[in-house]
C-alpha cells in the first residue's frame, strides 16, 4: 500500500469517526485493532502501522479504490428498508434472489449511517459466536458467558440513539442460533432496529416453519411484521447508473454490457464492467 492510499484512508478515517460521532476506542474495536494505533494513523505516524491494519482500517470506512455504488432500485428500496427499521425501532425480513445486490447496500448502509452494526452470518455460527460477533460490531467488550454476552449488547444498544443491528444471510442461522435476535429484539423492543436478510430459501423455509406452528418461528414471523420485504428484478437503467458510477460512460458500450447481462444478476454485471475496463485500458 503507497502513501497515496494511506492518505487516502486516514482521510476517510477522520469522516468517518465525525460523521458518525464514534469514539476512537470504539471504533478500533469494531475494526480489530488498538485505540493507539488508529491515533498513531490519524496522526500520521504510520512507519509501525503492518499492511494487515492497514487493511482493517479501510475494510471498517468503506475505503475502496475499486467498485462504487450506484443508486439502483434495489439499491434504494434496501436503503429505505434499513432506514425505515432504524427510525422505527421496528424489526424488517427482505428475502429475494442472490446476486441482487443486498449484501451490498445492507453494507454501504453501515457504513455510512450511525450507530448500524452489520454482522454476515455463517452456517458454523454458534449462539456465543454470533453474539462475539455482533459484540464486536458494536464495540463492547466480547468476553464472558451467554448471558454476560447478552447483557453487554443489551446494555449497549439500549443506550444508543436509534441503533440498527443487521442480520445477513439470516436463513444460514435458522435453527437454535436464531434465538439471538428474539432475545435482543424482545430486550431492546421499540429502542432498536433489525434489519434479517437472506435469500429467496429465507422465505421458503421460514413460511415453511411458521406454517407447522415449530416453536419460536411464529414469534419470530411475528416480531418482523408477518411480512418479507421484496426487491426487483435488474433494470436497463439500473445497468447503466453501475456503468457511469464505475467511469463506462460511452453509450455503446453500455449497450454492450446491457446485450451480454442477459437475464444475469449484480454478481454478473461487475464482472462485465470489470472486464470491459480491462479491455478499455489496452485499447
Amino acid at each position: 500500500m503507497n502513501d497515496t492510499q494511506k492518505q487516502a484512508i486516514r482521510e476517510a478515517l477522520g469522516l468517518h469517526l465525525s460523521g458518525l460521532s464514534l469514539s476512537q476506542s470504539r471504533f478500533a474495536k469494531r475494526a480489530g485493532v488498538s485505540a493507539a494505533l488508529v491515533s498513531q494513523l490519524l496522526n500520521g505516524n504510520w512507519e509501525n502501522i503492518s499492511e494487515q491494519a492497514w487493511r482493517k482500517i479501510a475494510a471498517a470506512v468503506g475505503y475502496s479504490q475499486g467498485w462504487q455504488a450506484a443508486e439502483t432500485t434495489n439499491f434504494k428500496l434496501v436503503t429505505s428498508y434499513c432506514a425505515l427499521a432504524q427510525q422505527s425501532g421496528i424489526a424488517k425480513l427482505i428475502a429475494y434472489d442472490a446476486g441482487a445486490g443486498k449484501s451490498f447496500a445492507l453494507r454501504q448502509y453501515a457504513l455510512h449511517n450511525k450507530n448500524v452494526f452489520y454482522v454476515q452470518c455463517e452456517r458454523f455460527f454458534t449462539q456465543k459466536v454470533l453474539l462475539r460477533k455482533l459484540c464486536a460490531a458494536v464495540g463492547v467488550q466480547a468476553s464472558g458467558s451467554i448471558a454476560e454476552l447478552f447483557d453487554a449488547l443489551i446494555d449497549a444498544l439500549n443506550t444508543l440513539d436509534k441503533p440498527l443491528v443487521i442480520f445477513d444471510e439470516f436463513d444460514k442461522i435458522l435453527g437454535g442460533v436464531f434465538d439471538v435476535f428474539k432475545t435482543l429484539y424482545d430486550a431492546t423492543e421499540g429502542r432498536c432496529g433489525f434489519v434479517l436478510c437472506g435469500a429467496v430459501c429465507l422465505r421458503e423455509e421460514l413460511r415453511r416453519r411458521v406454517d407447522r406452528n415449530k416453536i419460536g418461528y411464529v414469534e419470530l414471523f411475528s416480531r418482523c411484521g408477518r411480512e418479507f420485504l421484496q426487491l426487483r428484478p435488474i433494470t436497463k437503467k439500473d445497468i447503466e447508473a453501475v456503468c457511469v458510477a464505475n467511469g463506462i460512460t460511452a453509450p455503446e458500450v453500455i449497450a454492450e454490457i446491457v446485450r451480454s447481462l442477459g437475464n444475469g444478476d449484480y454478481r454478473t454485471l461487475r464482472t462485465l464492467v470489470e472486464r470491459k475496463k480491462t479491455e478499455l485500458l489496452w485499447t
